[in-house]
């Protein structure tokens, strides 16, 4: 894998690394890892961007790595830059609005992620290494630079570690390899235990606002009258209000954001509901929310991003249609 990185990126002088909205630390981490790899041996320039800013837990973890590195929250023309290496970004919707500029510019386009894939990437994509089995950016990361000398700079295992520890959610979800992995980080010089402790933030208040408004408002729908389906709305913060429905008890859950005339929904679901379904249910869900709205989104088997234009009432009429069909019982509202 890292032969062909190099080969894509052998022309390239300036590189962008490019991630999502409110960039989550499995996003920034591998970002910085491979941004390090590519400016240190590959001797380019290399910015870094997360559209929006990166979350507030990421802003601390980029402070405890003392690394120096920036995070800008904006760009508006991406022509100085030979080549953008998507990471951690399943779909161009997730990078608005850059999305357009860069299909217009051409750009040598690489992308690094571990969800869904995306038809629409994989085709225009110089180099496009995705692999959906692997439960954090940063594994994949680890895999291309292995035999790199830069893994001898504790403070990228100490990154990498972060992001797997992270989007692992504490090796909830872990393969063999996940594990054999984190081992490998830490005899390099990784801390698990500061890992840990750096992990363990507690919500903002606008955050736990946000949490606490979602579980207001949420709309619940049953299955079987065991399974609980919940839908709901905020400001800001839909991806912790998503999550904290789940841990009330709902199996799975979608929460809107709506700013301007783009909705931004993230969904959650359990073990549970992904058993019910016998499947990868949220990816299916995601192909009929395309179909139905006409909109983009990504993810992987317990969580996912959705980005178009419609309202929340849409979503739910979408949703529970999809639901209907795949287990072929009524699902009914919970008043």
């Amino acid at each position: 894998m890292r032969k062909k990185l190099v080969d894509v990126l052998k022309n390239a002088k300036n590189v962008l690394m490019l991630c999502h909205k409110n960039a989550d630390p499995d996003a920034v981490c591998s970002a910085l890892a491979l941004g390090t790899y590519i400016s240190r041996f590959l001797k380019k320039n290399v910015h870094y961007v997360a559209v929006d800013g990166v979350s507030a837990l990421s802003k601390k973890v980029l402070e405890s790595l003392k690394v120096g590195v920036v995070f800008n929250d904006h760009i508006y023309d991406v022509s100085p830059y030979d080549a953008i290496i998507l990471v951690d970004t399943g779909s161009l919707d997730q990078v608005k609005p850059l999305d357009e500029q860069i299909l217009k510019e051409g750009k040598t386009l690489l992308v690094v992620d571990h969800h869904h894939e995306n038809e629409k990437l994989a085709k225009i994509a110089k180099l496009y290494l995705v692999d959906t089995a692997a439960p954090s950016t940063a594994e994949i990361v680890y895999k291309i630079l292995r035999r790199s000398k830069v893994l001898r700079d504790s403070v990228i295992c100490q990154a990498l570690l972060i992001g797997l520890i992270y989007d692992s959610r504490r090796f909830a979800i872990a393969s063999y390899d996940t594990i054999k992995i984190a081992l490998d980080l830490m005899r390099r010089g990784a801390d698990y235990n500061k890992v840990l402790t750096l992990l363990k933030s507690e919500a903002s208040y606008s955050e736990k606002i946000a949490r606490l408004k979602a579980c207001q408002r949420a709309k619940l729908y049953s299955l079987r009258n065991e399974w609980i389906i919940a839908f709901s709305h905020v400001g800001s913060y839909e991806a912790s209000a998503a999550r904290s429905l789940i841990d009330l008890g709902a199996d799975l859950a979608l929460v809107l954001n709506q700013e301007d005339d783009v909705s931004r929904v993230s969904i959650r679901a359990n073990d549970r509901f992904n058993n019910l379904l016998e499947g990868d249910a949220i990816k299916d869900l995601i192909l009929h929310l395309s179909r139905s709205l006409k909109g983009e989104g990504g993810g992987h088997a317990l969580a996912a991003g959705f980005i178009g234009k419609f309202s929340l009432e849409e979503l739910e009429n979408a949703t529970i249609s999809w639901l209907r069909k795949r287990v072929s019982q009524e699902v009914k509202l919970i008043t």
